[in-house]
């Protein structure tokens, strides 16, 4: 356990040493850097975020419309069945009268 914590205070030391060295001796250019890949890769991101959110919305209306049409398809198979079994009934009663 104590070499686990000896290795990640070194790592953070090397890290906090070469963070310290590129802000210094080269001005900070490797942040600018950084910083600009950074904001174009937010740009990219939110031009696919709003991709990905028409296409959403997009299958939430084609699923609302497929959820009415499933709707009305039930109830007319609902009212037809209800009518098939009213008429079967009614023919059961008529051949068990004859």
């Amino acid at each position: 356990m104590f070499k686990l914590i000896g290795k990640i205070g070194c790592i953070s030391l090397i890290v906090l040493i070469v963070f310290f060295y590129l802000a210094i001796n080269r001005g900070g250019m490797d942040f600018r850097w950084l910083g600009n890949k950074t904001e174009e890769i937010g740009k990219y991101l939110k031009l696919k975020s709003n991709t990905v959110a028409d296409k959403a919305d997009t299958i939430h209306t084609k699923s609302a419309d497929t959820k009415k049409i499933v709707e009305t398809t039930v109830d007319q198979v609902k009212s037809k069945s209800k009518t098939v079994s009213e008429t079967t009934s009614k023919l059961n009663e008529t051949v068990s009268k004859d």
